[in-house]
């Protein structure tokens, strides 16, 4: 047995129900919540953290990579689950294998998996990326429609949401409100050209906990929030700020206390 530390981490799940249960205060009733649990949730444990908020009502769980849904998978967890990054062609039959959800941003990707799909006769559902304005993982908005198009008419892939992701949604500062704002417009208008196209978006998704907090018009069908629900007020002192608890606490013990002599400063 591996001798105890002096500092350990102590996990309040019942503030993660709590948070969860204030978020979903702020939201209509019909709007969901995913929860990211990527890095196995941020030090606090994925598993036992996906199971306490699918109890407390969450609908869907985001991951980082294919290898972190998979363990997701194997504990259990049967809830839907997205994964965040974009992953390589070598790990499309896992994604298949084990339900996950991807993001997709580009012609290659969806064929490749509408191909991997057909062969095992399999439909997998998966979430457009849009950048609007990160500039990180995502297609252009000029690209969307075709794409989404692309997606409908893959004999074995389902378009389960549109998404984006808002690079500075935590700041109050005028010039960041600025720049969320008008990424929500340019994601709106791309939603509403894929719409105009005929298509059905079951899951329009873009509000991390920035956006939850200040931005209710960004909220759509559903939320991502990682500060809140963990228990940290993106913005703090908003008049919209939540009633949010930290879910991990640190604890230790003192091991030394040291008194030091005065050292004068020495003399030119």
């Amino acid at each position: 047995m591996l001798p105890m530390r002096a500092t350990k981490a102590i996990i309040h799940l019942d503030n993660l129900e709590h948070n969860i249960k204030q978020i979903k205060q702020t939201l209509a009733p019909e709007t969901k919540i995913c929860l990211p649990v990527k890095a196995d949730a941020y030090g606090h444990g994925a598993i036992r953290t996906a199971i306490t908020a699918i109890r407390a009502g969450v609908s869907y769980l985001a991951v980082a990579s294919v290898q972190e849904g998979i363990e997701l998978r194997e504990a259990g967890i049967v809830a839907p689950i997205i994964s965040l990054s974009l992953p390589i062609l070598e790990e499309i039959d896992s994604i298949i294998d084990y339900k996950l959800e991807p993001l997709v941003i580009d012609e290659e990707f969806i064929n490749e998996l509408n191909r991997a799909a057909d062969a095992q006769k399999k439909t997998v559902a998966v979430h457009l990326k849009i950048d609007t304005g990160m500039s990180r993982i995502g297609c252009k908005p000029s690209e969307a429609v075709k794409l989404a198009t692309q997606i409908v008419r893959a004999k074995h892939l389902r378009l389960q949401g549109v998404a984006t992701h808002f690079a500075v949604a935590d700041s109050d500062a005028e010039s960041d409100r600025a720049f969320t704002k008008n990424q929500l417009e340019r994601f709106r208008d791309a939603i509403e050209a894929i719409r105009q196209a005929g298509i059905a978006i079951p899951l329009v998704h873009a509000a991390n906990s920035g956006a939850v907090q200040l931005l209710p018009e960004a909220r759509f069908d559903m939320v991502r929030p990682g500060l809140l629900a963990y228990g940290y007020l993106p913005i703090q002192g908003a008049a919209t700020a939540l009633d949010v608890k930290p879910v991990m606490e640190l604890v230790t013990q003192v091991v030394l206390i040291k008194q030091i002599r005065e050292i004068g400063r020495a003399s030119c």
